[in-house]
């Protein structure tokens, strides 16, 4: 073949979101076939099967056509969790919580004070009243003795 029948191809690509990038250049016979201007051998672009060092887990993710197909290239799956605290299995114990104290099972405190009457209807207040009130509220810490 001689060299007029070989051709340069080159152009624009689409990046599949509107921008463009501009092709690698290729140099082809008239065939269509890579032609090594430096007289080797013609070299392909490397695929997922020809790349270097690649695993078969990396060729597989590379090769998957979606993401259902890479979890399983990887061994991943998706979730069947439903979040629930109680479909966990092998759970640690958590121990129960004690009840919160009310007054009558708090230990320690004052004995309870001796009535005191209610104020009369007329709203008077007897001093004897007053002091048994300020007795009491001394007698459960409210105010100093």
């Amino acid at each position: 073949m001689s060299d007029a029948t070989k051709i340069l191809q080159t152009g624009v690509g689409d990046a599949g979101d509107g921008s463009q990038y501009p092709t690698p250049v290729t140099i082809v016979d008239a065939d269509g076939n890579p032609v090594d201007i430096g007289g080797g051998p013609a070299v392909e672009a490397p695929t997922a099967d020809t790349l270097a060092g690649a695993t078969a887990t990396g060729r597989a993710v590379l090769k998957a056509a979606d993401a259902a197909a890479a979890r399983k290239a990887i061994g991943a799956g998706i979730s069947s969790f439903s979040g629930s605290y109680n479909d966990l299995t092998n759970k640690p114990t958590i121990p129960t919580v004690p009840a919160a104290p009310t007054w009558a099972t708090i230990s320690g405190k004052p004995a309870a004070a001796a009535a005191i009457a209610d104020v009369a209807t007329d709203g008077t207040v007897t001093p004897a009243a007053f002091n048994a009130l300020l007795a009491a509220c001394r007698a459960f810490g409210i105010i100093a003795k």
